[in-house]
């Protein structure tokens, strides 16, 4: 697309606006609208589709221009950007509204977001729940049409010449199958129908509609491989995402000195940290603005991992010295001979335990090294 004018202020009445609106460019009017168009074509010459796909709502300017077929090979690299295995756009759809298609997070009809959106291939529709209702049909509709095209022609079912899907419901103890149509299809192919003069005319009607939809079938199959694929590619970079994520708050924690609980944790810190944290399994990049959002609630966390780990290593110490108790008696039980009567006058494991100065050995912090020879001592004392 050739520039009549190139870092032309926009925005301003006078002779930069004539030349523009002689290019093919609307005159746009407001903050961004002060922006060269070709400074505006470089942005979007390296936009995803999805950034794209909102400014065409932004401004009647905007939408002018991203709409027309100037703007065609935006939408063609955009696509390719986005994904390389793309399939070839549809004769019937225009560069934007494939890319709406493809890429859209807005109904197509109504154009609310934020909510489920369900994407029929064969219709071409990407829509609400809402919105998908007010565009299907159910077959029993166009019943006497089927029965009629039929009686005419070789068509064994009305999915030869009209698009259509299967939807599977629940009716009490079975499932029912019940197949719909796009309502604005129908509605066009009733009008010409009609229309027709004769039955030749209304055969090659038919024979038209047969060789459509066959090859809109096609792509939409072929639409709807590229979607499973495309799906899978993102759940694999959005895990790929949420795995650094979670190591760059594990990388945070240890500057922080929290290195020995994090190895305490094993293997599995990151799988727990991303179960436990709210702010660390989210598909997005670690910066120092989201670290500070996430600090408050993973230093209290491992707050409780280090309880945890100082308990237990509490615990392994006094079970460590209870044992060397206990081979100390054992030892020292082996060493008098063979059991006698006399042997059950002595101090036992559980009576040794039990000792003011025996405890105080076993109950020392949990860093003292206390060794055997310190309980013979304590013994013989």
């Amino acid at each position: 697309m050739a520039l009549a004018v190139k870092r032309a202020k926009l925005g301003h009445s006078g002779a930069s606006d004539t030349r523009v609106e002689a290019a093919g460019m609307p005159v746009r009017r407001g903050p961004i609208e002060h922006m060269p168009w070709d400074i505006l074509l470089e942005v979007f010459s390296v936009m995803h589709p999805r950034d794209l796909l909102p400014l065409v709502r932004t401004s009647k300017a905007f939408r002018t221009f991203l709409t027309g077929q100037n703007a065609e090979r935006i939408w063609k690299g955009a696509r390719m950007r986005a994904s390389k295995d793309v399939p070839e756009r549809p004769a019937h759809l225009s560069e934007t509204q494939y890319t709406a298609l493809l890429f859209a997070e807005s109904c197509s009809r109504c154009g609310e977001s934020g909510i489920k959106l369900n994407v029929i291939w064969v219709f071409f529709g990407r829509w609400c729940e809402s919105c998908e209702k007010e565009r299907l049909v159910s077959g029993d509709a166009i019943e006497d049409l089927m029965r009629e095209v039929k009686a005419l022609t070789d068509c064994g079912s009305s999915g030869d010449f009209l698009a259509v899907i299967t939807k599977e419901t629940c009716d009490r103890f079975c499932y029912v199958s019940t197949k719909y149509y796009h309502q604005p299809e129908v509605v066009w192919f009733k009008e010409i129908w009609i229309s027709c003069k004769d039955d030749e005319e209304k055969k090659k009607l038919v024979s038209r509609r047969v060789a459509t939809v066959n090859e809109r079938t096609k792509c939409a199959k072929a639409l709807e491989r590229w979607a499973t694929i495309e799906r899978r590619r993102q759940l694999d970079e959005e895990e790929a995402i949420r795995v650094a994520r979670v190591h760059g708050i594990i990388g945070r924690l240890k500057e922080e000195g929290w290195g020995l609980e994090l190895d305490w944790m094993g293997p599995s810190r990151p799988s727990t940290l991303r179960y436990h944290l709210d702010g660390a399994n989210v598909a997005q990049v670690l910066t120092d603005a989201g670290w500070r959002k996430i600090r408050e609630q993973a230093v209290a966390y491992m707050g409780t991992i280090r309880t945890a780990r100082l308990a237990e290593e509490r615990r392994e110490a006094v079970i460590k010295r209870l044992r060397m108790l206990r081979d100390t008696v054992a030892a020292y039980d082996a060493s008098l001979g063979p059991r006698d009567a006399t042997s059950d006058l002595r101090a036992e494991f559980a009576d040794l335990a039990l000792m003011p100065a025996v405890r105080e050995l076993v109950g020392a912090p949990t860093e003292a090294d206390i060794k055997a020879e310190d309980i013979i001592r304590k013994k013989r004392s």
